[in-house]
């Protein structure tokens, strides 16, 4: 095989993605797969692909107006016959297919005929695309037919709606008024008359005899029954004796409940019984953790049944023993932190705080943040937002972000001064500053500063990085010392990837376009250079599973392997790689 001497820029036009050794190559105008020895495994023959996040081994590909799938070993899994094949996070595992209907609804913000259906991860069709509107909830597919105005991934009403279950059986039948499903049972509304039914077994749970009946939370239902109110469970068992005038639906939590009796209120516990008796005025407003607001200006402990005036203009929800509380004062940091008893927590006021994972997060102004452990009953130290980052939950192997710049990691909040989003690796998190890097552990612990120009974790045990004021490259074990100077001073090093990285280095002379020209090599985890410099290779990609290709003319494209064997006579008008 012909050695090519040299390396490569990673091309950020193309898309490249490397996985289990294969390999997109387009070929006359269409698309086809090649593995890591330069055979095909699927003939070019495809007008277009795209990769899938929620199905890594499969590929959407494009042909003659209509999207079907392939897998990763090539096989054809679905002929291109669908207007379209859509994943979506809140489907889980399953897509909806795509075809033309008979009545216009919306659809990527235009008015067009189509029908949607159900396909699982491996491309087997669930539910057939004949319906106006299918909607995920709970384990189950709500599906609807006859429904006016559907606008896709929005809550529609009208038509005729039916249940079912992930392997396409027939929950309910598509004749209901209403038919939705809850992490307990399903709500189904038929003739006016709305039916509660067992989750698994699909058994009518409660009776229609109630002359209403809502769902509270977990199997708890609020029922009416002779003009009386009272609580029952999933089973039919009272919770609460059907024997009040009133109970306030909305203010059941962690199971209390504030009832109306003889025209007095009082507090009854579920398990307990009533814990205050019907003795106030005044509706007793649940504020959680057993804490009701009697007043403006008091609180009743239903726990501990003591009356704790405060001297707050509003005070929010309880959780875990704590609130946030605010004075009415023209000053912007009038929120406080207290306790059931009212006594406020920490030196700080704030401009808002909010709740999550057992963390009160508390805002000191516009940039600082600190958070409040109610375990330890101890404040963290004040540390700055993520300015460009949007609020999400987002998992991750060693933990996950939260809201904006906060991170919950292994149970410590730990959190960034940032530009752009953290980057996880294996190893740490990565953060950049100013343009310029650092980089974490994955317990909080600073191990190099935000004074670098690149760092790339090499192992568990060493990071080669280049500092801000060198041009020179290093090697830094995992407390932040150094270990070894590398002989090369590039402009930039890429990931490594099986144990080799892309690097960059610039000349003082400058190109047509008057940028420096750039010439290229690899590197292995020692820092020594793999192949010499070559100036004849216009353009080329980090390996990826041991592959990565090349350009002369920015026209052809080349494929070579880790030890830089060309892979295929052939050359590509343009190469893309899976995930």
């Amino acid at each position: 095989m012909k050695k090519i001497i040299g390396i490569f820029f990673l091309l950020l036009t193309v898309h490249i993605a490397f996985s289990q050794d294969i390999v997109w190559v387009k070929k006359n105008g269409l698309w086809g797969i090649m593995n890591s020895k330069g055979k095909y495994i699927l003939e070019p023959q495809f007008e277009g692909y795209s990769t899938i996040f929620n199905a890594p081994q499969q590929y959407k590909v494009y042909a003659n107006g209509r999207w079907g799938l392939v897998s990763e070993k090539g096989k054809i899994i679905l002929p291109p016959t669908y207007e379209d094949i859509k994943w979506h996070p809140h489907l889980k595992h399953f897509a909806k297919i795509i075809k033309g209907g008979t009545t216009y609804q919306e659809y990527n913000n235009e008015r067009r005929k189509f029908l949607v259906g159900i396909i699982d991860k491996n491309g087997k069709e669930i539910l057939p695309p004949i319906y106006d509107v299918i909607q995920y909830y709970a384990n189950h597919f709500r599906v609807g037919i006859d429904v006016p105005n559907v606008r896709e991934g929005s809550y529609s009403s009208g038509g005729s709606w039916g249940l079912f279950d992930e392997q396409g059986n027939e929950v309910k039948e598509i004749n209901h008024e209403y038919c939705n499903p809850d992490e307990h049972v399903i709500l189904a509304k038929k003739d006016g008359y709305k039916k509660f039914y067992g989750y698994k077994k699909n058994q009518q749970i409660l009776e229609t005899s109630y002359a209403s009946t809502s769902y509270l939370y977990d199997d708890l239902f609020l029922v009416e029954q002779n003009s009386k109110f009272g609580i029952i469970d999933i089973h039919k068992k009272e919770k609460v004796p059907i024997i009040y005038e009133r109970i306030l639906k909305r203010d059941v939590k962690d199971g209390f409940v504030s009832f109306l009796k003889n025209d007095l209120w009082g507090v009854y516990k579920i398990g307990e019984g009533e814990i205050i008796p019907p003795k106030y005025k005044e509706p007793l407003i649940n504020y959680g953790d057993g804490m009701f607001q009697m007043n403006s200006i008091t609180f009743l402990d239903a726990t501990t049944q003591q009356e704790i005036k405060h001297q707050y203009h509003r005070v929010f929800y309880f959780h875990e023993g704590y609130a946030t509380a605010r004075k009415n004062v023209p000053q912007r940091n009038n929120t406080y932190l207290i306790n059931k008893k009212g006594e406020i927590q920490g030196e700080h006021s704030f401009l808002l705080g909010y709740f999550e994972n057992g963390y009160w997060f508390l805002r000191l102004d516009e940039m600082y943040w600190i958070a409040f452990n109610t375990k330890t009953q101890k404040f963290t130290n004040k540390y700055k937002d993520f300015r460009n980052y949007s609020s999400s939950t987002k998992p991750f192997k060693y933990g996950f972000l939260k809201r904006k710049n906060i991170w919950v990691i292994q149970n410590n909040v730990i959190a960034f001064d940032a530009e752009t989003t953290p980057q996880f690796n294996d190893y740490g998190i990565k953060l950049i500053q100013d343009n310029y890097q650092a980089f974490y552990s994955f317990s909080g612990n600073l191990i190099l500063n935000d004074t670098f120009h690149f760092i790339h974790p090499i192992d568990d045990k060493r990071i080669m990085a280049q500092p801000k004021n060198s041009e020179y490259t290093f090697i830094y074990d995992y407390k932040g010392n150094r270990l070894k100077s590398l002989n090369i001073k590039p402009s930039f090093i890429y990931p490594f990837n099986n144990g080799k990285a892309l690097v960059v280095f610039e000349k003082e002379e400058k190109d047509i376009f008057g940028s420096r020209k750039k010439t290229y090599s690899y590197i292995d985890t020692e820092g020594n250079l793999l192949v010499p410099i070559a100036e004849q290779i216009k353009d080329a990609m980090s390996f990826k599973n041991g592959i990565t290709a090349i350009t002369r003319d920015n026209i052809s494209w080349i494929l070579l392997n880790d030890r830089m064997d060309i892979i295929s006579l052939e050359s590509f008008e343009s190469v893309g790689i899976s995930k």
